[in-house]
């Protein structure tokens, strides 16, 4: 039984920690640096012709998808995992 409730807490404290990480940097990234990438982006598209506009909206896009979704694919994992490692079974001994 012991073995069962440290599997879970450690469970708990990993999301815990996963959020709020995500919390703290998404502040960061929404409120900091893509606000401050976009104008610079159409500075760069107005100068040069040489730029492709299309593709870099796709991979901030693409950054901002990411980091949408790895928390929950992390969470997801993490409960899977304590949910098998909490099946296994421990066996009796004398010592215990």
């Amino acid at each position: 039984m012991k073995g069962i409730a440290v599997v879970w807490l450690q469970a708990m404290i990993g999301i815990f920690i996963v959020s709020l990480v995500y919390i703290m940097f998404s502040y960061v990234l929404y409120g900091q640096i893509t606000p401050a990438i976009y104008p610079g982006i159409e500075a760069i598209n107005s100068t040069s012709s040489m730029v492709n506009l299309t593709q870099m909206n796709a991979t901030i896009n693409l950054i901002n998808v990411v980091w949408m979704m790895w928390p929950l694919l992390f969470i997801f994992g993490l409960i899977l995992w304590a949910f098998a490692a909490s099946q296994k079974r421990e066996y009796q001994t004398q010592f215990a």
